[in-house]
């Protein structure tokens, strides 16, 4: 999927790539990049195949969903971003969503079910 979606988003980001100064970055920036590749990525995308052969996909699903929230709640414990309305509408969105995907569906009483 990764190999897929490089080539399919190559044409559109590849004069960004040309444009970056390469030689400003230090170590630092290297070494960031490289772990959200192979931490931040690779290793979770292989560690959510592995979760989805012992638990429902909705649950594997929750916690992909929620990233983006635990990363903002992270970032302003940090002191790295800003809250914002719209960040905390997203959330919002993003939690509401989640609940209404692993929300149990009422189950029909066996009258419902025969009086149709």
């Amino acid at each position: 999927m990764f190999n897929l979606g490089f080539f399919l988003v190559l044409p559109f980001s590849m004069n960004s790539f040309l444009d970056t100064k390469w030689q400003n970055f230090d170590t630092t920036a290297y070494l960031s990049i490289g772990f959200i590749i192979i931490f931040a990525t690779y290793i979770s995308y292989i560690l959510n195949v592995g979760v989805l052969k012992k638990v429902n996909p909705s649950v594997a699903g929750s916690y992909i969903y929620i990233q983006p929230v635990f990363a903002a709640v992270i970032a302003l414990m940090l002191g790295k971003d800003e809250l914002t309305p719209e960040k905390i509408v997203y959330s919002l969105l993003i939690l509401t969503g989640v609940f209404l995907i692993n929300k149990q569906p009422h189950k029909k009483t066996r009258d419902q079910v025969y009086s149709n």
